[in-house]
């Protein structure tokens, strides 16, 4: 589908899915240079913001490959991840949102509080779309990497057009 075309960048969103990430770039042979992985700028946004030891708030699933503790980790961040209780409250509040039934902002910004972190890695999708209807949580930045990959391919278009 790429073959021949010129695009100023390729977004890369997946979480789950990064595991064959390589593989795919490994195809895109020249594109390959294109490639803005939405976990690297997440990693360089918590980087370039002081933000040390963010806490990660994901499935078990993307916690478990460490694919934010490998890309944090280059940048010297060490992320944080939920406790087993946590966890719990996470895989539920996730599952609210594929249900369309999402938390009570009271709920939401209680636990965010509650996980005692400055800044929060929203590392499921669900999750930013819950957070999207919240209010903010005091003293808390919610790090949203759909919001930042966008903005970084928005960046990398404007340049292009601004030349």
């Amino acid at each position: 589908l790429l073959r021949g075309s010129d695009p100023d960048a390729l977004g890369s969103p997946g979480r789950t899915g990064h595991g064959c990430l390589r593989e795919v770039r490994a195809r895109l042979g020249e594109l390959d240079d294109r490639v803005v992985e939405m976990i690297a700028v997440t990693a360089d946004h918590c980087r370039a913001t002081g933000a040390t030891a963010p806490f990660l708030m994901a499935t078990e699933g993307t916690i478990a490959t460490g694919v934010y503790d490998d890309y944090c980790g280059e940048r010297g961040v060490t992320v944080r991840s939920p406790d087993e209780a946590q966890q719990t409250r996470l895989r539920g509040f996730i599952e609210q949102v594929k249900q369309r039934k999402p938390a009570a902002p009271e709920v939401w910004n209680d636990f965010v509080a509650g996980v005692g972190a400055e800044r929060v890695i929203l590392g499921c999708t669900e999750l930013s779309v819950l957070a999207a209807g919240m209010r903010a949580v005091p003293g808390v930045e919610l790090i949203d990497p759909i919001q930042l990959l966008v903005a970084r391919l928005y960046a990398i278009a404007q340049d292009r057009y601004d030349d």
